[in-house]
């Protein structure tokens, strides 16, 4: 109970430590932007949120995170990315078992939501949730 509870601390605290943010915004309507972050659970280092848009798929948005593991434990993860505009990004659950720089990628539809991913959006928040072992159960975002 402990643990969970200094580790909820500990993503509290180090959700928006950004170093710097990057963007680029195409003439076609493609459109990047990425920050940096520090945010640590289990010894595994997120630190980096990379966000794309294509004009082939206007209304979805690329997620990639990356991130540092620094051993071959079994971690499962979810992450959640908030942008400056108040949306959020949810990945799905997934797993990491292999040391090293990593990174996990997902995108999301907005064309049921009124197509908000053809403009421009940056992160402004990285939340990571996560458990050690196979079967462990990853605590939902309220």
């Amino acid at each position: 109970m402990m643990k969970n509870l200094f580790l909820t601390l500990i993503l509290i605290f180090g959700l928006s430590l950004t170093s710097h943010n990057q963007s680029f915004v195409s003439d076609g309507g493609e459109w990047t932007s990425s920050r940096d972050f520090d945010v640590t659970l289990y010894g595994n280092n997120f630190h980096t949120v990379i966000l794309t848009s294509y004009p082939s798929y206007p209304c979805e948005v690329h997620v990639k995170v990356k991130f540092y593991a620094p051993n071959n434990e079994y971690y499962r993860f979810q992450l959640k990315v908030t942008l400056e505009s108040g949306a959020w990004l949810r990945s799905e659950v997934f797993y990491n078992s292999t040391w090293g720089e990593r990174e996990f990628t997902w995108s999301y539809n907005t064309d049921s939501q009124g197509c908000w991913g053809q403009s421009y959006q940056a992160p402004s928040y990285l939340n990571v949730h996560g458990c050690e072992g196979y079967d462990c159960p990853v605590r939902g975002f309220d």
